[in-house]
């Protein structure tokens, strides 16, 4: 399974930072074996933001499906 992966915070100071959400994905990803074929990510962007103003999950959202870089998010 090809997958993109997507991280978000609001801020740095967040508990979960975007490092530690892409390490997590990493994790999940050696455990389920599927492979991680790009990464996005909106940093600085609220959870409450609607999906326009996130620009990476658009990036994400655009990269799956038939015939594009991955097969899920």
């Amino acid at each position: 399974m090809r997958v993109i992966g997507y991280v978000r915070a609001s801020t740095d100071k967040q508990e979960l930072s975007p490092e530690a959400q892409e390490r997590a994905l990493r994790d999940w990803a050696s455990v389920t074996g599927a492979e991680i074929v790009g990464l996005e990510a909106d940093k600085g962007v609220s959870g409450a933001a609607p999906l326009e103003k996130r620009p990476g999950l658009l990036r994400a959202i655009e990269r799956i499906g038939e015939g594009r870089d991955a097969d899920e998010l």
